[in-house]
């Protein structure tokens, strides 16, 4: 058994949500004392040799994909510069929300739903509820170890002939404590595989239960069952049996542990064992340690009171009844959306049985104020959330495990209090709150306010930021202001250590150093980083801080009404989300930060109109707000937008009715590198929906639309994609791509070494082709707008034109690509030749140029075939009858009246003369629109 100690779990209880450890101390398995949340899965994903991936930092299980409890948490992790997903369906009136009333809600579960054919890893089941909020008929999703490691079993096990999930280790892998099985509650399912879950609490008139019936065959590995508040970050509660301990100094005893223990709150013992209290079965006595049961099954019980008490029963299902065996305060959080176990999986042959999961409590519902602008305003005055720990209280507030942060109340109002307890220098956030999403607009700012108040002779630097989408990643280029209370420079003793004023962020590349490194390297520098604006004493009253953002950038900063500092400028001029950041210095051990009165001055945005989603599509932009993202207007308050885009990318109006789509490279820090090449990276800056349609050897598409490019300098892709019928998941098409690195363009093509006939089929990651032609090639320059369109023709093969051109190689032959393919979980190749979006993409490459742009615009989309169309527009009309007899009798290559006979539906003509059957196809196909 990996060895326990002290030092490890203070250091697994303290580490910040969210923000990662050294990658050294990310390549250790997890202890068994972590608290930590875990990912989206529920568990950190650990691929084995050969399949890198999310999470590759941790160690395979020999060759096989193994799930090990993470270290990632509640806070969100998107990829910088990301598009994110388009914005869900909303509710018709915000500002008009109906409280639910709580009840108390009942959840039983056989497993009988369970399928023993299938992993176990993703199944629903059917439980039996009693009150539950929305349907009785609602499914729990299970999560679990890859197979073998567990699965569901229905085979007989003492009296049990049941269906009941098994844990079971194959072979031993690696030192560590693995993901086990989990359950979790669901509120509502909402799609194949989305949900809202079921927060239980406990009330004075009904404490909080969970728990499930468990048989092991014998104590040489470690199990555990523990209750889990998922939306918190944290377990809840942890029972800890079986294994060998090596360990002198752990609080476990030396050699096999054979009775059950306790994960206790910091403070106390690491584990305690479990005893027998205040009644015993028949064969003990009060006081007794409590063994491990083996070879029967027997209920292992949480329980939770409204006096934030956790305690622990154990009923060997013989008609005795249930006996207490442990009892202890709070280890995290008092709430639970999840039951389930993990282990270590050391021992070949091992086996944890579970059956008959249930839960008992009364559903967390707290009010909290509408996420939306109503009558100007938004305001969250904290008091509709509870005293005590902030963890798990509501998604609208979220904090990290290093933060401690406590809703506080005195004199009949109530706060948010953060201490600094954990004093390493590193600077993170603690925790944050939602905003209703607010951009500023012509005539339109906003203002951002707060009361804050840090304790007397604090000596801890605050952060208080606001960023303009909800990423937590450090250094994101969301950040739309940030003020620190407070200066300080601990690599230069000879300054005061701490200056008590209000600094503002200029730099908006600045971020201290990420836990894991050297927290003296990177100190912010006056008149660089930041600038002091103001005084911040220390002590005294709450004092209200004030942000007003106009569309151009300008802030204005006031303390109490007073304006602080001059000519100040924010980097994003739209907010989501406000947080709240601390650098634990040592010399603030216990220092507070108290939070109070949240309040958003701001409007609505204006509802626009989308361009119809129906062929041929013309979005020419016209609709939009001017400088706010295209993923953040809105048409329809119930329907999801058009658009989605990262927190950079706005809609500009350049004069004479032109509004287009402004893509910088904000970020400026990846090297650049060649497609497909060790380093090559993208990220996703705007997406659109477009008409749906389905391609064929019958019916093709073109999608495309107007751009310029400022530069060279920054890579910029381009891609078309279907979705994935049975789930959300685009399916790319193909790629094009500029690279700054060759100047050239470059095709994403399905690798040559594929087999897609093959039993089972073989599918390689694709491969990018370097077409050796540039900009200049198609007859284009920078600081020119060109038309780019992409075609997937009858005969399967896409084609790419610029300016009606079609795009050549180095060696002037046509550039030809095919559909990208997948395979789905059943073994069936996907080709990828359906339309539904169109994306685009750029590097960060560091070299680039400050105003490094992609501007879109007259984005468009149309059916194949179109007879006729020489003008690339997707309708055949009198300007293509113009262009064919403009150019009647002429030969030659790229001829813009030169569009048929194409026998092959390859997308390019099989002569290059313009003649009488180019004029038969305008004229067949006159007044024809390519939908």
């Amino acid at each position: 058994m990996r060895p326990y100690s002290r030092l490890a779990y203070v250091l697994a209880a303290s580490l910040p949500v969210g923000i990662a450890a050294s990658s050294a101390a990310s390549a250790e398995p997890p202890s068994l004392t972590s608290v930590r949340a875990f990912d989206s899965r529920d568990a950190m994903v650990i691929p084995g040799p050969g399949a890198p991936g999310p999470g590759a930092e941790g160690r395979g299980l020999r060759g096989r994909d193994a799930h090990m409890l993470g270290t990632h948490g509640a806070f969100g992790r998107l990829s910088r510069g990301s598009a994110g997903v388009a914005a869900g369906a909303r509710t018709d009136d915000p500002c008009s929300p109906t409280t639910p009333t709580p009840q108390l809600i009942e959840m039983h579960d056989t497993l009988e739903s369970l399928d023993p054919m299938q992993p176990l890893d993703g199944q629903f089941s059917s439980p039996m509820w009693v009150n539950h909020p929305v349907s009785d008929g609602t499914l729990n999703r299970w999560a679990g170890q890859g197979a073998p490691f567990s699965s569901v079993s229905d085979e007989v096990l003492g009296d049990n002939d049941t269906r009941k999930v098994r844990l079971f280790a194959n072979f031993s892998p690696s030192s560590g404590f693995y993901f086990g099985w989990r359950t979790v509650l669901i509120r509502e399912n909402t799609g194949p595989s989305e949900f809202t879950r079921l927060v239980l609490r406990p009330d004075a008139s009904q404490p909080l239960r969970g728990g499930h019936e468990s048989w092991i065959n014998s104590t040489d590995s470690t199990w555990s069952s523990e209750t889990v508040s998922t939306s918190s970050g944290f377990i809840s509660t942890r029972l800890l049996w079986g294994g060998t301990n090596t360990n002198p100094d752990s609080s476990l005893p030396l050699g096999p542990i054979d009775h059950y223990y306790w994960l206790g709150p910091p403070g106390g013992p690491l584990f305690t064992q479990t005893k027998f209290i205040g009644s015993a079965p028949a064969g003990f006595n009060v006081g007794d340690p409590v063994p491990v049961v083996v070879g029967a099954w027997h209920r292992l019980i949480h329980e939770f009171d409204s006096d934030n008490t956790i305690r622990y029963y154990i009923d060997y299902l013989d008609g005795q009844g249930e006996f207490l065996i442990g009892e202890h305060a709070i280890l995290t959080t008092p709430y639970l959306d999840s039951v389930g176990g993990n282990a270590t999986f050391e021992i070949q042959g091992e086996t944890h049985y579970v059956d008959n999961v249930f839960a008992i409590g009364y559903e967390r519902l707290l009010t909290p104020p509408p996420l939306a602008c109503c009558g100007g305003s938004y305001t969250d005055d904290i008091e509709w959330l509870e005293t005590g720990l902030l963890s798990a209280q509501s998604p609208r507030w979220t904090d990290a495990l290093s933060s401690k942060a406590s809703v506080v109340q005195s004199g009949g109002n109530k706060w948010i209090r953060q201490r600094n307890i954990f004093f390493d220098y590193f600077f993170r956030e603690e925790f944050r709150t939602s905003l209703p999403p607010t951009h500023a607009i012509p005539g339109m700012p906003f203002t951002l306010c707060v009361d804050a108040h840090v304790s007397s002779n604090n000596r801890v630097i605050r952060g208080v930021s606001a960023r303009a989408t909800h990423s937590s990643v450090i250094g994101a280029d969301n950040l739309a202001f940030r003020h620190f209370i407070g200066h300080s420079d601990p690599n230069d003793p000879g300054n005061p250590f701490y200056t008590p004023s209000l600094y503002t962020q200029i730099n908006p590349a600045f971020d201290y150093t990420p836990v894991g490194t050297n927290p003296f390297e990177n100190i912010a520098e006056v008149g660089v980083d930041i600038i002091e604006i103001g005084p911040f004493p220390s002590g005294g009253a709450f004092k209200t801080v004030c942000t007003e953002i106009d569309d151009h950038h300008n802030m204005i900063v006031t303390v109490d009404g007073v304006p602080y500092g001059a000519g100040l400028a924010a980097f994003r001029t739209g907010v989501v989300r406000m947080g709240f950041e601390s650098r634990n210095d040592s010399g603030g051990f216990n220092d507070e930060l108290r939070i109070d009165n949240v309040v958003l001055m701001c409007e609505p945005l204006p509802l626009v109109t989308y361009p119809n989603l129906t062929l041929v599509y013309l979005d020419d932009l016209e609709w939009a707000i001017p400088n706010v993202p295209p993923g953040a207007q809105v048409e329809d308050p119930a329907a999801p937008t058009r658009w989605s885009s990262a927190s950079h990318v706005a809609v500009r109006d350049l004069g004479a009715s032109t509004r287009v789509i402004e893509m910088e490279n904000v970020r400026r820090d990846t090297d650049a590198a060649t497609p497909g090449g060790p380093g090559f990276a993208f990220f996703t800056q705007a997406s659109t929906e477009l008409p749906e349609v389905e391609g064929s050897d019958t019916r093709g598409w073109v999608a495309g639309g107007r751009f310029m490019m400022t530069d060279g300098a920054t890579t910029r892709v381009w891609s078309p994609s279907g979705q994935d019928p049975s789930s959300s998941t685009l399916l790319i098409v193909t790629r094009l791509v500029f690279s700054s690195v060759t100047q050239t363009f470059w095709v994403l093509v399905p690798h040559p070494d594929d087999d897609p006939d093959a039993v089972p089929p073989v599918v390689h990651e694709p491969i990018y082709i370097d077409t050796g032609a540039g900009l200049a090639e198609a007859g284009v320059g920078f600081h020119e707008w060109f038309r780019l369109t992409i075609h997937q023709n009858l005969d399967g093969g896409i084609t790419f034109r610029v300016n009606g051109r079609l795009l050549r190689d180095a060696s002037d032959a046509v550039v030809f690509a095919r559909s990208l393919r997948s395979v789905d979980d059943a073994n069936t190749v996907r080709t990828h030749s359906d339309l539904r979006r169109l994306s685009f993409s750029s590097g960060d490459e560091a070299a680039a140029p400050t105003g490094s742009i992609l501007y879109a615009d007259d984005v468009t989309a149309w059916a194949l075939p179109c007879v006729g169309d020489a003008t690339g527009d997707g309708f055949v009309g009198f300007g293509d009858l113009s262009i064919v007899l403009g150019v009647f009798g002429q030969s030659g290559q790229d001829l813009p009246g030169n569009i048929a006979p194409d026998a092959d539906g390859d997308g390019v003509p099989d002569d290059d003369v313009v003649n009488f059957e180019d004029l038969n196809a305008v004229l067949s196909g006159y007044g024809a629109e390519c939908d």
